[in-house]
């Protein structure tokens, strides 16, 4: 209503009373609306609003002072539902209900035509009364029907406004400078209460006054209306008195009951609720109903704990005040319509029934239209129609009903309400139209009702029978049973399918659906809409194909030609003058094509109609939880009226995870993969908004179980995730068809298809990924640095899956998203608005983590009290804890298991990840101990730590919660806020907030919004101590994930604001990720942090992470209706708004570029903007390409230590930096550029260097020059285990020289294989670097340390447990030397013990992980130096927590204090306080250029560990508390698994052998920490270590017939012992099992020593089904020539080149590295070029196929 307003104040329309321009404001909420409102009142001004529901609760505080202070206004509501249990949109009485007791004047209309008439009525009223009036009338029922009215003239308006009465009782009293006076003073108890009652004169003559007017308005319009209207015979017995649109129905009822049975009988329609006048109702009924015996008052509202219901105790007030209570046998009050439900014509004659039953049976006190079966206060509204002489309907003969089954969001309900505006233009037809929705934002259910004939119509109730059906999705056949069932007898029928023939029709129709239809005699007919629309390019906009369809079918308009040809067409062109005459083709082109694709079905009939009536189920509801079985589905299949009250939980509390059983079917088109083009980037899972699109990783046992047509590849790219396979699947019942996957995947990977090509074979695809593969998330991203990539990421299954929003929804990726970062540890608080709505409409539950809704307006306050709550709770369970530790009960610790598992939790207890790990194991121990209760008492839910989230939108946050949200962000507490910013009020249809941008056409800006997008994010930035951070997830995936992982780890108040493309922007939603990204790139939107943790460490807090424009805004803004409208509106306005808006944002990106400058940059920012040359000769340029955020870490780290000597640095990505000034730098100025780049992919580069690297190559190809003045390196991270190892490092380099810039120095190839990962080819790449740069030395100031120790004399600390990555313990069954103990050599088989361990499983090609600990005599030796003893405790603390720990266990189990010591570890040194002159010379010249070669030697050949070092250095000695920062924590060593998990799956076995050596120059013996850890291991003793299962590197073949050539040297015989166990296994088990040929091709020393396994292997060899085909072995040193395992491959290169590339077989090499795997390579080629004519490139070629395809393996060491 409001937004007519709006439209018409841009139109120029003036008001009738002051003939100027209407002004039309939007405020931030109805508390700012009814604040304005009341100060123009007061002013003396006319004004009003329009308002529902939780809105005008805001406002009741000021309805208390227009009434008090006696001012005309008028509140127009569209009365709704309140949120009690549940928000509910949709209408009943509540809200009018609520403000009753405020003095204002409540007037109710109960139909359209009232709605115009005693809206004029109340403003004419408020003025005359001078009181305030609230006009109200039914929500959703009448407020969104449209049905043909008489308008009220300007004339008579004018003619009916008291002109007078507006002077003296508005414009005398109002405020102004020339009449002082005031108002809304302080008073106290000696006069508030006369001052309130002398008002009330006004209420007693306000009756008088309306009904006066209302006798004028009927003199001028002939419409009559009274105080109290009766409807109904005049000699009526029993009779309603009700409000609303309920009467329309009760009058229909009423005219058949006293036509038909003569059943005198009338309804009592109440007009003015407020003043409330007994003189007007007991006039009525004493004149005109004095036969009147029996009254049945109803009410559309509850009020909870009252005696009776509102009206119902006016009434009975009323009737006892004016002593004629007695005279009434039966007075009943009922509730009916709450919410919208339907009040049918059944229910009005069950009431009346009600009140003629004796009182044993009569209900007076009742509910109407549901089954309340919990009071037991429900009326039945059956009706025996054969026998009651009741007519079935109430409806006249002569008037057709139209159905249209639409899907939301598919155009059907707009081309509707334009069909009832041209039948009724058209024609001298009454029209009527009302709309069904379900709670989906977009694809949901529709129903358009349409009623039209010559009298007019009165029914507010749904069509039960149609005369015309249109189904427009034909799923809704198969999933609602009402589609055909309420079509008329010889009805017309349309589905919208591919089925065009009958041959189809009777292949793909339920058979109930065709019984239906032929019982019915129903004619069908079939048009392809959705064909068509693709056809032409309207992608699922299918309505004006079905309309066009339904004027031909219909004739409703003559002729059909014209009904078409005139009136759609022109329709068209209005309807889409706005979107471009390009659309406007394509809906004309649509409709052209419909009329020769109408399809008239001559089914059967008879042979229909005898079909047996059958359903299929999906699923046996036996199957299902008793809420999806008994609430869900019933509601989903549009069956929710029926149930009754017993079904719903109490408090509206509903389980989670529910959205997952709905599986609404509404896509027409979905993607498909191809598996071949797939390079595992995750793009389109991330984007996805509904998570139908996930990645699986399998392992080989759960391939074999997949289903038929199951694709999968090997896993690429390395890592955790390399021994499995790698498969993308697409829920195709929960897809919305929104194509964001199609247009984010870079490989054209994803193909959109007909959902009825592949929906059976995805469906079972996704079954069985879902249920039948385990989630690896734990395995591949075992900490938070690999779960914070994007790949790693979407192996997190999504706790927020298949909601209800917007196909291709900008809102829900981003929630998505917080769920796989932080799993069940989220908890969200969301506003009302879209989030609440596509989140929350029950019974779909979309969340599997706890999720409120207060309020619109108090979210933010509700979100704080939340995590308060658990805070506190949280709180005192961790002291309770402490104390335990302190007490030492032996009752709570009787073991140190217990001691350990609590002392764990502790120490984790404010992070996530180990917390969790840490929780689990504490309620096992606990569990174990039966000391649940003892210990945790009622707070067992408390120990996982909450992230807590307050999510909402534009609307909340910049509007009307801003208040709330910024003290929130004021109060420095530990909660997350992120704001999903559409820049409009987007639930609503798109209103304008303070977020909406310049230039921008929306509602209540539709001339153009003037004012500049508050910056919310500069407002919070103020507060200093709040983390703030700009996203847009589809312009950089990186660092959308860094802000969500560094806002959850800050321990303060954050708030990320994440741009959210929607709908209502007016653009293709497939292109919701690239429009963020050209949002970005033009400089409409920044990406930014702001992260006060920065400051501590003397850095900017504010970091800006889109540094330039790459677009221009215009293309920005041409690719959004919202803005191209306002260039076709007003084009002048639109280039001056457009013109203000550049400006806006580029002022505002000045700002940003200047914030984010460190000083010295600050200082030539300004040079160069004053016009002084500024050289960057003497600055090192650090760019990075990144996809993970380890290339900009790496570089950020670079730039710290060029700073510490002393360089300046300038650190961006790649992107950011613009090419142009590159070609020819180098000609001119001397520059240094140093480059990070990751490789990802298919060797692709990361996106934030794609423009970069685009750039580059093309000036190879032109030969542009950079120049030699030019000096660059380049430093790649990548991993040796993918094809591609360092490929965009590689690229860039050759491409810079190419270019003719100056390489510094080669390559660094970093690489995950290494012990430190990147770090360590880092370190040794850096010093030649700084020597490289001439650097002076680093500063030697030393930082105060990360970690403060102290000591604590009489603290107890219990054993310290490794680290949650270690999940299981398993004793040690076995531990056997494998060679003689004489024998240089120690080759060790361990057995350890699983079967205790709960859900353990492992498979062939695994890893396990074992913790290792430091030998006591090597601890006893370092704290010796420190002078501390083993079971000295020290209290351990960082800036977010603290813990107890023993010195033995921190350098026994936490430090690796036998590692090799970092470079930074001797820096540290040379800054230690005390250190004597020779100890500093000497380790600066070891960290010289002039020492490295010494340095490397101390290093790898001595193999200097920190103890040897803090020995040689005795001054040097750091405090206690730098060793825990600058000493790498002890970590786990990975062996691979030796056996088969079927041949012995409660068992893991390895085969080990001992790390051991003499250094070169000291010639001291030295020992491998984990293998000299596992030696000492003693069954016996019952040792056991703490590991934990991770994938191998090698891939299994997916069957066992394909052909295997091993090939292992020593140890690396365990991973092939278990392929060959495993094939034994199969082959004793399936006799029958087709096994393909297996070699295995063993080298060692010397046979008699080494011969690993010997007996086994040769029994595998010679058995009868000799599962290992061929055994063939190399013994290096038994003979005077050297004879290794490529001797053998050489000997046996045709079956090599057989089994490899005839039979498509696998090859596999396992042991020491160096040059034997690029022998065997070698060799391999040989064969393939021997046998198979192939050149060195074709073989090499192959190879590298083999690989990408896990065909060809090495696991190297």
């Amino acid at each position: 209503m409001a937004e007519l307003f709006d439209q018409w104040s841009v139109e120029g329309r003036q008001s009738l009373i002051s003939h100027k321009p209407i002004n039309v404001y939007e405020m931030q909420s109805e508390g700012g609306a009814v604040g304005a409102m009341h100060g123009a009142a007061a002013s003396g001004s006319l004004t009003t609003t329009f308002t529902a529901s939780q809105g005008l609760l805001l406002m009741i505080p000021n309805l208390y002072e227009f009434s008090g202070e006696l001012l005309p206004a008028v509140f127009h509501v569209a009365a709704r539902s309140l949120a009690k249990q549940a928000l509910s949109i949709f209408g009943d009485h509540q809200d009018v209900m609520a403000v009753r007791q405020t003095g204002i004047a409540l007037l109710c209309s109960n139909n359209a035509q009232e709605a115009q008439d005693l809206a004029a009525i109340a403003h004419i009223s408020s003025v005359k009364c001078r009181l305030p009036f609230l006009h109200f009338f039914d929500g959703w029922r009448t407020s969104s029907v449209i049905n043909r009215l008489v308008l009220l003239t300007d004339e008579q308006m004018t003619q009916m406004y008291p002109f007078q009465e507006l002077d003296e009782n508005v414009r005398k009293h109002g405020m102004n400078i020339n009449q002082p006076n005031q108002r809304g003073t302080a008073q106290g108890p000696d006069v508030y209460f006369q001052a309130l009652v002398a008002n009330q004169k006004y209420y007693d003559a306000a009756p008088d006054i309306i009904a006066g007017v209302m006798q004028d308005f009927e003199h001028i319009t002939g419409r009559k209306y009274e105080l109290f209207d009766y409807y109904g015979d005049v000699n009526a017995e029993r009779c309603i008195v009700m409000m609303g649109s309920g009467s329309s129905t009760a009058e229909e009822v009423i005219d058949e009951m006293n036509a038909n049975r003569n059943e005198k009988v009338g309804v009592i329609k109440v007009r003015l609720y407020r003043p409330w006048s007994t003189k007007h109702l007991l006039e009525l009924i004493k004149t005109r109903l004095p036969n009147v015996k029996k009254i049945a008052v109803l009410d559309r509202t509850r009020e909870d704990g009252a005696h009776a219901q509102p009206l119902h105790m006016d009434v009975v007030m009323t009737l006892s005040q004016g002593g004629i209570i007695n005279q009434f046998d039966v007075i009943t009050g009922g509730q009916y319509g709450l919410s919208s439900k339907e009040f049918t014509p059944a229910m009005v004659r069950s009431i009346f029934d009600n009140l003629d039953k004796d009182k044993s049976e009569r209900m007076d006190s009742f509910v109407i239209g549901i089954n309340d079966d919990v009071t037991h206060t429900s009326l039945d509204t059956y009706v025996d129609y054969a026998n009651s002489g009741y007519d079935s309907s109430v409806m006249a003969r002569d008037t057709k009903e139209c159905l249209f089954w639409g899907t939301g969001g598919d155009g059907t309900i707009g081309v509707n309400k334009q069909c009832i505006k041209d039948i009724a233009d058209n024609t001298d037809q009454f029209v009527q139209g009302h709309f069904e929705y379900d709670a989906h934002k977009s694809g949901g259910v529709t129903l358009s009702h349409l009623r039209f004939g010559p009298n007019p119509i009165k029914a507010e109730y749904v069509i039960d029978e149609a005369d015309y059906v249109s189904v427009h999705n034909r799923q809704y056949l198969f999933k609602f049973d009402q589609v055909v069932a309420r079509c008329k007898e010889n009805g017309t029928l349309v589905i919208n399918s591919p089925w065009d023939t009958l041959e189809l029709m009777e292949s793909n129709l339920p058979r109930h659906v065709k019984q239906l239809i032929g019982a019915k005699n129903i004619q069908l007919y079939n048009i392809d809409a959705n064909k068509i629309a693709r056809d032409v390019g309207l992608g699922n906009r299918i309505n004006l194909i079905t309309q066009a369809v339904f004027y031909q079918l219909s004739k409703v308009i003559q002729p059909e030609s014209y009904a078409i040809n005139e009136l759609l067409k022109d329709g068209i062109r209005k309807m889409y003058k706005m979107s471009g005459q390009d659309v406007i083709d394509m809906n004309i082109a649509a409709v052209d094509k419909t009329l020769a694709n109408i399809f008239a079905i001559n089914y059967p009939q008879a042979q229909w109609k005898e079909l047996f009536d059958t359903h299929d189920v999906k699923h046996s509801e036996a199957e299902l939880p008793k809420f999806i079985s008994e609430v869900l589905h019933p509601m989903s299949v549009l069956k929710g009226n029926e149930l009754p009250v017993s079904a719903f939980p109490e408090g509206g509390i509903l389980p989670a995870s529910t959205s997952k059983y709905e599986q609404r079917s509404i896509a027409s088109v979905i993607p498909q993969w191809n598996a071949d083009k797939c390079t595992q980037c995750g793009y389109c899972a991330f984007s996805c908004p509904h998570a139908v699109i996930r990645p699986f990783l399998l392992s080989q046992s759960e391939l074999e179980q997949a289903p038929a047509g199951y694709e999968s590849r090997k896993t690429k790219g390395g890592g955790n995730d390399s021994s499995y396979n790698y498969s993308l699947q697409i829920s195709p019942l929960d897809c919305t068809g929104c194509q964001v996957c199609v247009e984010v995947c870079p490989d054209d990977a994803l193909t959109m298809v007909p959902i009825d090509n592949v929906v059976e074979d995805q469906f079972k695809w996704w079954e069985f990924s879902v249920n039948g593969v385990t989630s690896k998330a734990s395995e591949v991203n075992e900490d938070r640095t690999s779960r914070c990539s994007v790949k790693g990421s979407q192996f997190e299954t999504p706790l927020m899956e298949f909601s209800g929003a917007c196909g291709g929804c900008g809102e829900t990726p981003y929630i998505k998203l917080l769920t796989q970062l932080f799993g069940k540890n989220v908890c969200v608080a969301n506003a009302t608005g879209c989030s609440s709505i596509w989140g929350a409409s029950a019974p779909n539950n979309p969340y599997a983590i706890p999720w409120g809704n207060s309020l619109f307006e108090d979210n933010a306050e509700f979100g704080f009290g939340i995590a308060m709550g658990y805070t506190d709770r949280r709180s005192t369970l961790r002291a309770k804890l402490e104390e335990i530790l302190r007490e030492h009960d032996p009752k709570l610790l009787p073991c140190d298991e217990v001691e350990q598992a609590i002392t764990l939790y502790l120490n984790s207890f404010n992070d996530i990840d180990e917390g969790n790990a840490a929780a689990k194991q504490l309620k096992a121990v606990l569990k174990q101990y039966d000391l649940m209760k003892p210990v945790l008492g009622t707070e067992v839910n408390m120990l996982e730590k909450q992230s807590t989230w307050i999510v909402g939108g534009d609307g909340w946050a910049y509007d009307i919660g801003f208040g709330g949200l910024d003290h929130v962000l004021s109060r420095g507490k530990n909660v997350n806020v992120i704001v999903l910013d559409t820049e409009m009020y987007s639930n609503t249809g798109g209103q304008a907030s303070k977020s909406t941008p310049t230039s921008a056409s929306v509602k209540f800006a539709e001339g153009g919004q003037t004012l500049n997008k508050k910056d919310l994010g500069q407002i919070a930035m103020l507060y200093g101590n709040v983390y703030v951070s700009s996203i847009a997830m589809g312009a950089d995936y990186e660092q959308t994930i860094k802000a969500f992982n560094e806002a959850e780890s800050y321990e303060g108040t954050s708030l990320i604001i994440a741009l959210s493309p929607c709908a209502s922007w007016g653009m293709d939603m497939k292109n919701m990720m690239s429009i963020q990204k050209l949002a970005v790139d033009s400089g409409y939107w920044s990406l930014y942090r702001y992260d006060p943790r920065r400051i501590d460490r003397a850095l900017n807090p504010f970091q800006l992470d889109s540094k330039r424009t790459r677009e221009d805004l215009t293309k920005f803004l041409a690719a959004q209706k919202r803005f191209k409208k306002l260039n076709i509106l007003s084009p002048e306005t639109a280039k001056r708004l457009q013109h203000n808006l550049q400006e806006f944002s580029d002022n505002k990106r000045e700002t940003l570029i200047r914030n984010s400058m460190t000083e010295t940059q600050y200082l030539q920012f300004l040079k160069v903007k004053f016009g002084d040359t500024v050289g960057a000769e003497d600055e090192v340029l650090i760019l990075y390409g990144s996809e993970t955020g380890n290339a900009r870490s790496l570089a950020q780290g670079m730039s710290h230590e060029l700073k510490r000597r002393n360089c300046k640095t300038k650190v961006m990505a790649m992107d950011d930096f613009d090419f142009a000034d590159l070609i020819g730098m180098g000609e001119k100025t001397e520059r240094t550029i140093l480059f990070a780049v990751s490789t990802c992919g298919q060797g692709e580069y990361p996106k934030n260097c794609q423009f970069f690297m685009t750039d580059l190559e093309h000036a190879v190809e032109q030969k542009d020059t950079i120049g030699a003045k030019v000096k660059y390196a380049v430093f790649g991270l990548g991993d040796s285990h993918y094809v591609y190892y360092n490929e965009a490092a590689n690229k860039l380099d050759e491409f810079m020289e190419k270019c003719g810039a100056t390489r510094m120095m080669d390559v660094g190839l970093g690489n995950d294989q290494d012990p430190d990962k990147y770090d360590t080819a880092f370190e040794e790449w850096t010093p030649t670097l700084f020597d490289t740069l001439k650097c002076e030395e680093p500063s030697q100031e030393l930082l105060p340390p990360r970690y403060t120790i102290q000591v604590m004399p009489n603290a107890v600390a219990p054993k310290y447990y490794p680290s949650f990555k270690y999940v299981s313990s398993l004793p040690v069954e076995m531990n056997k030397r494998m060679t003689a103990p004489n024998y240089d050599r120690d080759f060790r088989h361990y057995i350890f013990d699983a079967s205790e361990v709960e859900s353990f499983k492992f498979s062939i090609g695994d890893c396990l992980g074992v913790a290792p600990s430091n030998s006591l005599d090597e601890c006893t030796k370092i704290m010796d130096l420190y002078n501390v003893k083993p079971d000295d405790v020290i209290e351990v603390s960082d800036s977010t927590k603290s813990y107890n720990l023993r010195m033995l266990d921190v350098f026994r189990q936490k430090l690796d204090i036998l590692g090799k010591p970092r470079r930074r570890f001797y820096e540290l040194l040379t800054m230690v306080p005390g250190i004597n002159k020779e100890d500093k010379d000497t380790l600066n010249y070891l960290l010289s250029a002039a020492g490295k070669e010494e340095f490397e030697t101390l290093r790898n050949n001595e193999y200097w560990n920190h103890i040897d070092v803090l020995k040689r250095f005795p001054s040097a000695m750091p405090e206690l508390s730098y060793l825990l920062e600058y000493v790498p924590q002890l970590q786990r060593r990975l062996y691979s698994i030796a056996n088969s998990p079927k041949m012995n799956p409660d068992k893991i076995e390895l085969f080990v052998a001992k790390n051991d050596w003499v250094t070169q120059t000291a010639q001291e013996y030295r020992e491998g920490v984990c293998t000299k850890f596992m030696q000492d291991l003693n069954p016996e003793r019952n040792d056991w270590v703490f590991a934990k299962v991770h994938g191998g590197t090698i891939n299994v073949p997916k069957s066992h017939e394909a052909p295997c050539i091993l090939t292992g040297l020593g140890c690396g015989l365990a991973p092939l012992r278990a392929q060959i166990q495993e094939r034994v296994w199969t082959a004793a088990k399936n006799k029958r099992a087709n096994i393909g040929e297996m070699t295995l091709i063993f080298g060692s020393r010397h046979q008699k020593d080494e011969y690993f396994f010997q007996d086994e292997l040769e029994d595998y060899h010679s058995s009868g089904n000799k599962t290992l085909t061929n055994l063939f072995t190399a013994f290096s040193r038994d003979q005077g020539t050297k004879d290794y395992v490529t001797d053998r491959i050489r000997e046996h290169s045709k079956s090599v080149y057989e089994d490899l590339i005839e039979k498509n077989g696998y090859f596999y090499y396992c042991g020491a590295g160096g040059n034997v795997p690029t022998g065997v390579r070698n060799e391999v080629k040989n064969a393939f070029k021997q046998h198979g004519n192939m050149t060195e490139e074709q073989a090499e070629a192959k190879v590298i196929e083999m690989q990408l395809n896990g065909h060809y393996n090495v696991e190297a060491w």
